[in-house]
């Protein structure tokens, strides 16, 4: 859904010449993405990577997209 919304605003954005905008958040590292619905925190947070258990943090879905939008990849 954050995908999504993203690259439906862009192509916006794109389509009336805006040259420049903000994208949420790159990481939250209290907002940890777990394997377990019940504690997954990040699925209520606005990053575009999400921050693992172990500490280390890896691309979710709205951050391909931006990078495809910005690439030509879509």
């Amino acid at each position: 859904m954050q995908a999504r919304y993203l690259t439906e605003l862009i192509d916006l954005y794109n389509a009336e010449g805006i040259h420049g905008y903000f994208v949420f958040t790159f990481t939250m590292p209290d907002f940890v993405h777990r394997a377990d619905p019940a504690f997954d925190l990040d699925k209520a947070g606005f990053a575009v990577m999400a921050a693992l258990e172990d500490g280390t943090y890896r691309p979710k879905q709205a951050f391909r997209a931006i990078a495809d939008r910005h690439t030509g990849a879509t």
